[in-house]
């Protein structure tokens, strides 16, 4: 059993939607990104419900980079990370959103981004590549 977080475009309503193949952010702009919880298994894919009480976090594990310290005259550098808690959709609970201020859709590096799903007591992570597209507004970003 895998989950996948197929990212969304929702057009006017929760369940007005297009499937994208990744989200889309324009540097340095606020959005809400959207997506849908999908298990795959021997059955095929299907929209996954998670219990109710459930957890879905949203970890961007490469963010701006911090300088921590000088080691022989070179800077060491460390990528920060930015975790969301995703709001579960009250007429679809497949669906989910957060929000990413200004700030942080400037500092997101990569495209890789990391969920963690804490359901009745047990905790699910997966790994998925290519998940952001970004556009720039202006060249200074």
């Amino acid at each position: 059993m895998t989950f996948i977080a197929q990212p969304l475009d929702v057009i006017s309503a929760p369940n007005f939607f297009a499937p994208q193949e990744s989200w889309k952010i324009t540097v340095p702009n606020a959005v809400t990104l959207w997506f849908q919880l999908i298990i795959s298994d021997s059955l095929g894919e299907r929209r996954y419900i998670a219990a109710s009480g459930s957890a879905l976090s949203v970890i961007f594990q490469r963010a701006d980079l911090i300088s921590n310290s000088v080691s022989f005259g070179v800077p060491t550098n460390t990528a920060q990370s930015i975790t969301k808690i995703a709001a579960f959709n009250t007429s679809d609970r497949s669906m989910l959103s957060f929000a990413l201020t200004a700030d942080e859709s400037t500092k997101i590096l990569s495209g890789t981004v990391k969920f963690q799903l804490v359901e009745s007591g047990t905790t699910t992570v997966w790994v998925q590549n290519h998940l952001i597209s970004r556009q720039l507004t202006s060249p200074g970003f």
